[in-house]
């Protein structure tokens, strides 16, 4: 019997321990029967593990925030063993993104300055990883808005070592006011870790106002997996999904009462229908307003092997690079392929990963994706329109930056 003499805090923390106490003794399937269908299943329902926001941001996801997060499983174990730090976080536990409960399921909060796995990291008034761009596109310029992931947004680089950046500055460099080119030349990054196709269609509305002429959409293997992964956590989270996705959820019979494993078993088999979904909507809106879609592969620095660090063929992909630029193709969207980005490179963990625990690329690597990317830009110049109608024989590419 509690004596109400006692100091509140004793009361009450005698009364919260008795409730707990009452809750794991009523769990028990056997003591839930004798109470009935109703009471039985409301006392279920108060043991079902929902994690808070904060929860949500700080848990270690395993191998989902493996792929959301990074290229594979070595954020959290490291190359050869090497433990992560403690204040190497995981995008979504760090300061720079803001949840919500929409498709995007969290964004980079607009206008702040950080540092990112040790780097610095800023975000413009737009939620852009980038410098500030205004809304309208001045006279003489060709902008082009780029659709990427962790490797895109520059994931343990500062904010001029990104490769779109380098190639932003290089094209400036080089080719700005030339005869048969633009006066300037911008590309806007709209890249976010973990990123994927769910989240770049419905990110257009927010590109096209911004009159880009080229959207650059960047595929990785591992894209399915980070789709995927995504579409579990927006049935558990029971988010209003669009009528053309919330139709395939449905006939796969995914409910967000069922198990995250459950869940991938029932959906997993629907991956390239998905993706092909969504490939044609993006290049159908691209086209609608106006816009040049183009797909570009661009390798992870641990190309060769799956996810979680396997060696594996391509054939063992669960969607291989030819798969997925067929997909591409199909869609309509212009295919071009930089995954020779990293040819000539022998130590990959010694020369491209940012840290021993972390293989996305450092520096030097975004220096050769951005040699690569800008080498395939030049070379479709006349497709995507990066040149003025007329003669363009003297623009021959200069040497790469080394």
């Amino acid at each position: 019997v509690l004596d109400p003499a006692k100091p509140a805090f004793t009361r009450a923390a005698m009364v919260t321990t008795l409730g707990i106490l009452a809750i794991l003794v009523l769990g028990h399937p056997q003591a839930r029967a004798l109470l009935g269908p109703n009471i039985g299943g409301f006392i279920a329902s108060l043991q079902v593990d929902r994690l808070t926001e904060f929860d949500a941001q700080q848990a270690d996801r395993g191998y989902y925030d493996a792929l959301m997060t990074t290229n594979s499983i070595t954020t959290q174990t490291g190359g050869g063993g090497v433990q992560r730090p403690p204040d190497w976080k995981a995008l979504r536990g760090s300061d720079i993104v803001e949840f919500s409960d929409d498709m995007f399921m969290y964004r980079l909060r607009p206008s702040v300055t950080s540092t990112f796995k040790r780097a610095p990291i800023t975000i413009n008034q737009w939620g852009m990883r980038d410098q500030e761009y205004e809304r309208a596109k001045p006279d003489g310029t060709y902008r082009i808005a780029l659709l990427g992931a962790s490797v895109e947004m520059g994931s343990g680089v500062d904010d001029h070592e990104t490769f779109e950046a380098v190639a932003e500055e290089r094209l400036n460099q080089e080719w700005a006011g030339r005869d048969s080119t633009f006066a300037r030349y911008e590309i806007l990054n709209y890249s976010v870790g973990g990123y994927s196709a769910l989240q770049h269609l419905p990110l257009l509305e927010e590109i096209i106002p911004f009159s880009p002429d080229l959207v650059v959409y960047t595929g990785h293997t591992v894209e399915d997996y980070r789709m995927l992964s995504l579409l579990v956590e927006l049935v558990q989270s029971e988010v209003v999904m669009p009528d053309h996705l919330a139709t395939i959820v449905e006939r796969s019979g995914a409910q967000s009462s069922m198990s995250e494993a459950e869940l991938h078993q029932r959906l997993d088999p629907l991956a390239e229908e998905i993706l092909r979904d969504y490939y044609i909507r993006i290049v159908a809106r691209c086209r609608e307003a106006g816009v040049i879609p183009i797909w570009v592969y661009v390798p992870r620095t641990t190309e060769d092997t799956d996810p979680i660090g396997d060696e594996v063929s391509a054939e063992d992909d669960a969607m291989s690079i030819e798969s997925l630029m067929a997909l591409a193709s199909e869609a309509g969207f212009l295919v071009m392929d930089i995954s020779d980005a990293y040819d000539g490179v022998s130590d990959i963990e010694g020369e491209l990963f940012i840290a021993p625990w972390d293989d996305h690329p450092n520096a030097y690597g975004h220096q050769l994706l951005s040699n690569r990317f800008y080498d395939v830009l030049l070379e479709n110049r006349a497709a995507i329109g990066l040149i003025r109608q007329g003669n363009d024989a003297d623009l021959a590419s200069p040497s790469p930056l080394n």
